[in-house]
């Protein structure tokens, strides 16, 4: 016998009798609340990271914000400025090639490099401004990122005079 816990029971001429209930409809058109960037998740190889712009989340190209670690490249061991040619002489361990560097920076200024004098150990570059006064380290900026200065470095001290 056929019943409303158990419609697809048999009746007793074999008939089999479905049971429905009526849909009612919620209008034209369904609204989803967004979900957050936080909880989509892509199967990646890579660390992911989550990026904000301006404290907005942002979503990256594919949704892949792909992190990768790559080591410095040499190192600067020393360093000596005159001042009086505004002449930076850096010396360390492979170094970048020319078209590699994107920067050197000292005392706020920016160093213009002597081609010539660019070897695995050695770069040679110009100030294109007066030194800002103070006590400063020497900034070589690769492609990959800044090449580190040796931990024993001591900065430069760049006096001020006030006429």
């Amino acid at each position: 016998m056929q019943s409303e816990s158990d419609p697809l029971k048999a009746g007793e001429e074999g008939n089999i009798t479905f049971f429905s209930n009526t849909t009612v409809p919620y209008g034209g058109s369904l609204f989803f609340e967004p979900i957050p960037f936080e909880m989509l998740r892509t199967h990646e190889t890579q660390p992911q990271l989550i990026v904000t712009v301006n404290d907005l989340p942002a979503v990256c190209h594919n949704l892949t914000c792909d992190f990768t670690y790559i080591a410095a490249v040499g190192e600067v061991t020393s360093f000596v400025f005159d001042e009086t040619t505004s002449k930076l002489t850096l010396t360390g361990t492979d170094m970048p090639l020319i078209a590699d560097i994107d920067k050197v920076e000292f005392a706020l200024s920016r160093c213009q490099i002597d081609e010539g004098t660019l070897t695995a150990t050695n770069l040679e570059c110009t100030l294109v401004q007066e030194p800002t006064c103070g006590d400063h380290l020497p900034i070589l900026t690769s492609k990959l990122g800044v090449i580190p200065n040796s931990g024993s470095q001591a900065a430069e001290t760049i006096t001020c005079t006030v006429t």
